[in-house]
């Protein structure tokens, strides 16, 4: 599965972050984004995870445009791991993302946004389906 963002521009409150910026990501590829702080490095996820959408360009996921994608097919497709997630649970990020379905009420709207991680492990052979 491809993902490209094609000549991204990205703003906040009409104050413009990231111009023109483009990413193309092969299937299998892992993709590391380094950048000084305030670079755009989160912006420019955001936009790729369908959080944030682009003033101008298109984000496509193997051909089809991202933003009008369903959500639903978004979230099968795609996971979005942010860098810091502060929780009082003591467990590695493939523990929390295979057991996110099996967690209580409290710990659940903790882990809000974790799911569609769990969904995509099953893919990369890290953790079995769940119910």
């Amino acid at each position: 599965m491809s993902l490209i963002a094609e000549s991204l521009t990205l703003a906040y409150r009409g104050r413009e972050v990231l111009r023109d910026v483009s990413l193309d990501i092969a299937p299998g590829e892992f993709v590391a984004i380094v950048g000084p702080n305030a670079s755009g490095k989160s912006t420019l996820m955001r936009a790729v995870g369908r959080a944030h959408r682009p003033q101008a360009g298109r984000v496509t996921l193997d051909g089809d445009d991202l933003y009008r994608l369903p959500r639903r097919e978004v979230a099968r497709l795609l996971a979005f791991l942010p860098q810091l997630v502060e929780t009082e649970i003591d467990l590695t990020v493939e523990e929390l993302a295979c057991r996110t379905s099996g967690c209580s009420a409290p710990q659940q709207s903790e882990m809000r946004g974790w799911s569609r991680t769990r969904s995509a492990l099953p893919t990369a052979g890290r953790c079995a389906p769940g119910p």
